[in-house]
C-alpha cells in the first residue's frame, strides 16, 4: 500500500502521520 502514494497513504492511513513521517 505504501508503494504507490506513500503521502495520500499515510494522510488516509493515520490522518495526518505525513507531519510526523521520517520521510
Amino acid at each position: 500500500m505504501l508503494a504507490m502514494n506513500d503521502n495520500a497513504v499515510f494522510l488516509t492511513d493515520r490522518g495526518v502521520s505525513i507531519a510526523s513521517k521520517p520521510a
